[in-house]
């Protein structure tokens, strides 16, 4: 009987320690601003495992319910969602973790990865709360199975916007049929339509930021405080200082990461998306060189195809 009893106390001491360092994951956006700025390279080696834990307590978290349902004719099954629901808290906890290094490491920032943060850190603390409520009696533990549907509902939140600023925002709308795509109401992540729609600028370089740069550097995700997806905002530059400097290509930081050698860890685009075409490096050269300005028409000694590339459908 003392055995069993140190083995329950043993139990809700760790769901306890589990729900203190939640609580404590909670703490960090407060402490630990995400600021736009890259910090430790070692934040950012850690954090680069986040994309391949964060699939544990994916499957572990959809696998409880099974269990919990699957339990109520096979008892021995509920002992396994005890142990899986462990699992699911410490995978959690470690998931979350590393995504906040790899975005404080990194220095992402923006909408998107706010709201990636804010809906993980709670998916943590609500599977934390879960073995509480399951090992209680009375009120709680028959909120169990409530608390058990929104933190599923939490995953999917939390998945679908990790997948949104990994691929895009239409990752999963893209090839939805036409009527259900009206349904679902996405919205395109894109740059904001020039105010000079004929010029240069609007026609050819836009597009290329656009298509290339803007899932990093736009409105949801923001890395080294730089955003592309307006001129007046690629003009003020991020954490670096300005980016184009018009007139002087030589000088522009941005020019100079596109020219990397891909295997440069400053190399942009970066985190293995295709990097731009020599056309387009050899566009944003002469734009720069030629002012940079919103407003010029065309670029003397520019020859660009009038079907390549197109600007997007708004």
């Amino acid at each position: 009987m003392n055995q069993v009893r140190a083995e329950a106390l043993g139990v809700k001491l760790v769901w306890v320690a589990s729900l203190l360092v939640s609580l404590a994951l909670l703490l960090l956006p407060f402490v630990f601003r995400l600021d736009g700025k890259p910090h430790a390279d070692w934040q950012q080696f850690l954090g680069r495992f986040h994309p391949f834990v964060v699939h544990l307590p994916v499957g572990l978290i959809l696998l409880v319910p099974v269990l919990e349902l699957a339990g109520r004719t096979r008892p021995a099954l509920r002992e396994a969602a005890t142990f899986v629901l462990g699992l699911s808290v410490f995978s959690c906890l470690l998931a979350a973790t590393l995504g906040y290094l790899l975005a404080y490491g990194s220095g992402d920032a923006g909408a998107g990865v706010s709201r990636h943060m804010w809906s993980g850190l709670a998916l943590t603390l609500a599977v934390s709360l879960c073995p509480l409520f399951r090992g209680s009696s009375g009120g709680l533990r028959g909120a169990y199975p409530y608390l058990l549907a929104c933190v599923v509902l939490l995953l999917a939140l939390t998945a679908h916007q990790g997948g949104s600023l990994t691929h895009g925002d239409t990752y999963l709308s893209e090839y939805l049929p036409a009527p259900l795509k009206g349904l679902a109401g996405g919205r395109r992540l894109q740059a904001r339509a020039p105010d000079f729609p004929d010029s240069f600028y609007a026609r050819h370089i836009y597009p290329i930021f656009n298509a290339k740069c803007v899932v990093c550097h736009g409105e949801q995700k923001v890395k080294g405080g730089l955003r592309v997806d307006s001129y007046d905002l690629l003009m003020r530059g991020g954490t670096s200082g300005a980016v184009i400097i018009p007139g002087k290509p030589e000088r522009s930081i941005l020019l100079e990461r596109i020219t990397l050698p891909p295997d440069h860890k400053k190399f942009m685009p970066g985190e293995g998306k295709p990097p731009l075409m020599p056309e387009e490096i050899a566009w944003i050269r002469a734009w720069i060189a030629q002012g940079a300005s919103p407003e010029l028409k065309s670029l003397e000694g520019v020859v660009v195809p009038e079907e390549y590339p197109k600007l997007p459908e708004p």
